[in-house]
């Protein structure tokens, strides 16, 4: 394959100010044009720095494309222009095709813009400009010897939005095919797998390509990236690595063969079989119907959800039992019977899913621990609750207590 590297720029990086977002996104649009991501690097707004990144990026071998990301902005700390001009041996010149660009970005802005001296509009002479069809600031394209380099904004929105509207036309996607197999597994860690469930697994993965493993909450995605010249050999490398994983122990463990999140499947099977979704969330406040919503599609099969924080929520819209409340607490399987009964009935859906527990980092009233929680299902037949004691912070458990309900969701829905 093709191989790009990255740099990203910014001193609110180094300091946490803010999380890198814009490499994910490179390397998932490089990935899609069947070129992959060699080296990806963060340094401060310094030049010494800069040219140390660049000069090492593009001595890697068979590195045909750099992206260079932040520092295009009008304050005096950015100082991409400048970098890049020392590079070409080039200098800073107002241009008028540049500022014709810049005055088309901000045709619908509230801001007014004078042209005349303004930074955006002193542009490298050697370069070309690139359309920033979110932003203000234009993007910059320059060959130097044989490598291809796009310097983009740091906004993440901006930047995602260049690479398809303006970096695209500069990148051929490959002639190989090519495809990663991706085989999703539950209730097992990255150690297991492959020390004791199935040793032998990476090895006869292997053969077919590059192997993957990537851990998350509640399980790991095992990928395998693969090669071939023709459909027919890409979809032969696929049946023969399925073929290896039925016939291993981690089957047991499997939940997807696809390559689509939990939340794409559970609209998709949901939508296929007519059944609609509803959540009462306490602990999670929202975060699995959050989940859902942001899937594009979700109001095929989602209908609503109540955040039953408070107990007077619990009772008043969704028909807890006080008694429930007070015999059992509200951290408890009655409670998430009852909460994923109730709000079934109030949004009319064919499965109410509840959670109720405790985030920390203090217990309840009552003494029970922190990580504990009970997950409700109801559906047209039956209502059972599900109890998970989990380690971990308030929003590491709160992300670990939406897994497993969503978990718990889609082998409802395939089971109906």
């Amino acid at each position: 394959m093709k191989k790009a590297a990255i740099i990203i720029i910014g001193n609110e990086l180094l300091t946490g100010k803010i999380a890198d977002k814009n490499t994910k996104a490179i390397a998932k649009f490089c990935f899609s044009k069947g070129i992959k991501i060699s080296q990806s690097i963060v340094i401060g707004d310094d030049r010494l720095s800069f040219k140390n990144a660049y000069n090492y990026m593009n001595s890697l071998p068979d590195v045909e494309t750099i992206f260079i990301c932040g520092g295009l902005g009008p304050t005096k700390d950015d100082l991409t222009k400048e970098m890049i001009i020392e590079l070409l041996d080039d200098q800073l010149i107002y241009r008028e095709d540049v500022a014709q660009i810049v005055k088309s970005h901000y045709e619908d802005s509230p801001y007014s813009i004078n042209l005349v001296n303004h930074p955006y509009c002193f542009f490298p002479k050697k370069a070309t400009p690139l359309f920033n069809s979110t932003g203000y600031a234009p993007g910059i394209y320059f060959e130097l010897n044989t490598t291809k380099n796009f310097s983009l904004p740091g906004v993440p929105n901006e930047l995602q939005a260049m690479l398809e509207v303006s970096v695209s036309k500069y990148l051929q996607n490959s002639q190989e095919l090519f495809e990663n197999i991706v085989v999703k597994t539950k209730g097992c860690g990255e150690s297991q797998i492959f020390t004791s469930i199935d040793p032998l697994l990476w090895n006869q993965l292997q053969e077919f390509g590059e192997v993957s493993s990537l851990p998350h909450s509640q399980g790991v995605d095992i990928g395998v990236f693969i090669t071939a010249k023709n459909l027919s050999e890409i979809q032969k490398k696929k049946n023969e690595i399925f073929n290896i994983i039925s016939n291993s122990p981690i089957h047991s463990y499997v939940w997807s063969f696809e390559n689509k999140s939990i939340e794409e499947l559970i609209i998709k099977n949901a939508f296929d079989k007519k059944l609609t979704i509803s959540f009462a969330e306490s602990c999670t406040g929202g975060l699995c119907s959050h989940r859902l919503t942001s899937f594009s599609g979700s109001s095929q099969a989602f209908w609503g959800s109540v955040i039953a924080y408070d107990n007077s929520v619990k009772t008043n819209s969704l028909n807890v039992k006080s008694e429930s409340l007070k015999a059992y607490g509200a951290v408890s399987e009655a409670v998430a019977k009852e909460m994923a009964i109730g709000v079934k009935k109030l949004t009319n859906t064919s499965i109410g899913v509840s959670l109720t527990g405790i985030c920390g980092p203090l217990s309840d009233s009552t003494k029970k621990p922190v990580g504990l929680v009970y997950i409700g299902l109801s559906t047209k037949k039956e209502t059972l609750c599900y109890k998970f004691q989990l380690k971990g912070n308030r929003l590491s458990l709160k992300e670990k207590f939406s897994q497993l309900a969503l978990f718990l969701l889609l082998d409802t829905i395939k089971e109906y």
